[in-house]
């Protein structure tokens, strides 16, 4: 059974590559291997924003990813630096800056490249959308 470390760097709305990645995910459980996690990094931290709000006839990210982490329990997680370049705040920042709530909605969870990196020790691919 292979593992696979995917790393998120594209918007949600940055053409098909949500809906790419979503059926990339179903497909690897499909052939009976696994996804050990979701790192989002760069612009696609904006995953993780619950004020990200999907236009047209575009894929909810936020649906989309709270679905996967229900069906297959990955984790999601945002890196903590490039959210807060972008203004998306957790708990934490958001009430130290005197926000009433984090940007951050709920499965994702912030940390940094360090335990990224850390992870991809126990993975044997590394796939970048």
């Amino acid at each position: 059974m292979a593992k696979y470390s995917i790393v998120i760097t594209s918007t949600p709305d940055s053409g098909d590559a949500l809906a790419r990645v979503l059926r990339f995910i179903d497909g690897v459980y499909d052939n009976g291997d696994e996804v050990s996690n979701v790192f989002f990094f760069h612009q696609g931290v904006h995953h993780a924003n619950r004020f990200f709000v999907p236009m047209g006839n575009s894929i909810n990210a936020l649906a989309s990813w709270t679905s996967v982490k229900t069906k297959y329990a990955i984790p999601l997680i945002v890196c903590t630096t490039a959210a807060n370049k972008r203004g998306i705040l957790d708990d934490e920042e958001a009430k130290s800056l005197g926000e009433t709530q984090s940007h951050i909605a709920p499965p994702f969870n912030q940390s940094g490249l360090g335990e990224f990196f850390t992870l991809l020790h126990d993975c044997d691919h590394v796939v970048q959308f």
